[in-house]
């Protein structure tokens, strides 16, 4: 049984935006079982019948933040359109809440072939080179996002605290010292799940141009 949630229970709802956003959540693997569609964001889908039962998704259109915690907290990751057949660990039976993200802001071009079949399998670019980072491996946790060099991360809350990485764009090189020092390794566009090379100690990061 699919049902809509639209007004009151879509919490977020952004101006100029010619048509509301949608993302369709299942309660099973592979687009099977009871669904909710949802616009524009809800802060809570336990009062449309999703608690910790999200198991496959499909984004219609928009970026979209998903959460392991109602009001946007917990886990959070940002995904983009195309159809999702199953979930990764970190929000398989976890998503709580869900909400579009400003188009007007940092836009992202995504690339999928219809059917990504999981969160591990994104790949996407941006129009400007960026590299995100995240405190625990497997993309979970606290993110931050660069797109200029960073000679010491001290002070950022991610010096030696990244565990996981997002190339969107460009060549990164990565270091366990300040000012590029230490060992370092160079990664292109992808997704890398956790950094061991590194030992999760990033302490400075720079595109290679």
């Amino acid at each position: 049984m699919k049902r809509i949630a639209t007004g009151a229970l879509a919490a977020v709802a952004f101006c100029g935006v010619a048509q509301a956003a949608q993302i369709t959540i299942y309660k099973q693997p592979h687009f099977k079982g009871e669904s909710v569609t949802v616009k524009n964001g809800a802060s809570d889908l336990a009062p449309l019948g999703i608690t910790d039962q999200a198991s496959s998704l499909v984004v219609h259109d928009g970026r979209w933040q998903v959460c392991t915690q109602p009001d946007f907290n917990g886990d959070c990751r940002e995904i983009g359109p195309g159809k999702y057949a199953t979930l990764d660990r970190s929000l398989n039976h976890r998503i709580e809440s869900v909400r579009e993200l400003d188009r007007t802001a940092d836009r992202r071009d995504y690339r999928n072939d219809h059917d990504r079949g999981n969160l591990r399998g994104d790949r996407w670019h941006h129009d400007t080179a960026s590299v995100e980072l995240f405190n625990r491996p497997g993309f979970g946790g606290r993110s931050m996002r660069a797109h200029d060099d960073i000679a010491d991360l001290r002070g950022s809350g991610f010096d030696e605290r990244a565990s996981s990485v997002v190339v969107n764009d460009g060549r990164w090189e990565l270091c366990t010292r300040p000012d590029f020092r230490g060992r370092c390794a160079v990664l292109g566009p992808g997704r890398y799940p956790h950094i061991a090379q590194l030992d999760d100690s990033v302490s400075s990061l720079r595109q290679l141009r």
